[in-house]
Order: structure tokens, then sequence, then C-alpha cells
């Protein structure tokens, strides 16, 4: 397993600064494909930002050939990813000519939300699988067969370069989706278990009590609001974040029966990968439908009532033309 913070060499420097630039990739990916309140994403955002995102994953996996066999074509095909940008930005510009900006997107489907949560954890995933193979070596992993495999993954997933860029995207997400107070607080606590995911398999004891320390504020946070009129919404946020943490909790309970095993960080790392993969998904799926300053509108919130006979009839047609 790898340590939490990368070695302080020129190496580390390095990647420390691709991933500051894969942060700010995704800054401009939430703001581009979710505009705010006043737009609306459309067709030739889905294509630049879905082209953009399969091309980043080719870059990280081109990057993982590379390191496991650095040889000329593995370094042609970082190149050749590279140059597929290009052929993105192309396919938008031809999507622009054809109107694809008079098209947006359903805001009630879960079709581009899917997507995007799929692709999003894809670029992390492949982005800190690559990391830890250039920060460590594939030797570690290569000789395992497929035990190797699920080590790098388990490694890649608990790592800081995974944890801290998904920590930074929904972060990101929460705050620019306009979520009312108490959603918004308890969406950033489950976010903030990101901060400290890389110390528990790395450091289990500072990690296991960062972890209880951050649960008990987000807990005692939720319960305060429970005097108050709580909406559906925010009961269904709650349920989300308490089982969230309580899925992490028990992946953390299971890697301290046998620390020391292979296998121990995988339990911890598929309940990390599932909780943040669900709160990106319910993040992409809110922010299209758009709540705006505490008021959400459907599936979000109850229907308001329909006006009854009495006061529907109370009221005469207005004559036509009128």
């Amino acid at each position: 397993m790898t340590a939490p913070w990368p070695e302080l060499s020129f190496v580390g420097a390095a990647l420390g600064v691709l991933a500051l630039f894969m942060f700010g990739g995704n800054i401009y990916v939430v703001t581009r494909l979710f505009p705010g309140p006043s737009g609306r994403p459309h067709l030739g955002d889905v294509v630049l930002i879905a082209g953009l995102l399969l091309t980043a994953i080719f870059l990280w996996l081109s990057l993982v050939y590379a390191a496991i066999s650095p040889s000329a074509g593995a370094w042609i095909a970082v190149f050749l990813a590279l140059n597929s940008m290009m052929v993105v930005v192309s396919a938008w510009f031809i999507a622009v000519m054809l109107r694809a900006e008079e098209r947006p997107v359903a805001p009630r489907g879960w079709t581009w939300p899917t997507a995007f949560t799929a692709l999003v954890l894809g670029n992390e995933l492949a982005m800190a699988v690559a990391f830890v193979l250039i920060q460590t070596g594939p030797d570690p992993y290569l000789g395992s067969g497929g035990a190797g495999v699920v080590g790098l993954l388990a490694d890649a997933s608990t790592s800081i370069w995974f944890f801290w860029s998904m920590l930074g995207t929904m972060a990101v997400l929460v705050v620019w989706v306009r979520f009312p107070r108490g959603e918004r607080t308890a969406l950033l606590g489950l976010t903030a278990s990101a901060a400290i995911g890389p110390w528990v398999v790395a450091a289990p004891l500072e990690g296991a009590v960062g972890m209880a320390g951050l649960m008990a504020v987000v807990f005692w946070l939720l319960f305060r609001e429970l005097g108050s009129d709580l909406s559906p919404s925010y009961l269904n946020v709650a349920r989300g974040v308490i089982l969230g943490f309580t899925v992490m909790a028990v992946a953390e309970a299971a890697f301290f029966f046998d620390p020391s095993s292979p296998w121990a960080p995988v339990p911890f790392a598929v309940a990390t990968l599932g909780v943040m993969g669900a709160e990106l998904l319910f993040l992409s799926r809110r922010a299209l439908v758009r709540p705006v300053a505490g008021t959400l509108p459907e599936p979000f919130a109850p229907s308001a009532p329909a006006p009854s006979d009495a006061s529907s009839s109370s009221v005469p047609d207005s004559p036509a033309g009128g």
C-alpha cells in the first residue's frame, strides 16, 4: 500500500502539478456542463465534455502503459492521446454548426448524470492508477497476477490522488448547485470524508480517529436539525449521508481484522468508490434539476396542492378574448 503523501521529489512534485491541472479541468467541466440557474446544458456541451473526459481516460491509460512498459510505442500512445483532444474540439465545432446548442439536455433524465458520473470516476481512477505506478513502479504489482491487479486498483482508489481529486470535484459541485443550507452542510460533511480517506489504509489509527471525529461532527449537525420543520428533500439527503458514513465505517472495521493481508484495503476501496459514485450521481442529477434559493422543483419537492373545487368555482371563467 502507498503512503498518503507522495515522496518529496521531482516526480512527486510533477505529479502534484499535473493533479492540480486536472482539478482545474474538473472545475471547467462542472461550470461548463452545469451553467447555473440561468442556463441549461445543451447537446454541444455534452459532445465537448464527454469527448474531453473520454480522451482524458485514454491519456491516463496510455500513461499506465508507459509506466509498465516504457517503450517508444508507449510514448507514441501518450502523444496520440494528447492529440485526440483536438479531434474532440473539432467534433464540438461541427456540433455547434449543426445548432446543437438548440437541443438542451433533458433536466429529469438519468442517462446523462449516470454517464457523467461514470466518466468522472473512470478519469479519477485511471489517473490514480497511473500516478501510483509512476510513484512506486510496476514491480510490486506485476509479479502477483490477478492479486497484483486488485492490489493496484485498491492502492489507487485509496490514494491521495483519487480521494483528493474527488474531494475537489464534489465540493465544487455541492457549492455550485446552491443547495439549501442544511443539505449543503450534510453533503459537504460526507464530501470531507475524502480528505481523510487516504489515511484509513496508509495510517489506520490516524485515519480511524479522523473519520470517527468527522462522523461525530456531521451526525451532530444532522440531529441538531430534528427540532425544525424538515423538508422531504433534507430527510432524503440526511438518510443518504448517514448510510454513506455507515457503509464506510463497516468497511473500515473490516480492514482492522487483518490489516497485514494484501486484500485488507479492498472492502474500504469498494465502499468508498460506491459512496463517492452515489454522491456524484446525486449531485449531477440535482445540478440538472437546478434548485434555486432553497426551493426544489419536482421530483425533489412535493407538488403544490391542487385548488379545491370551491376555490376554482368561485372565479368565473374569462370570456374569450378578454
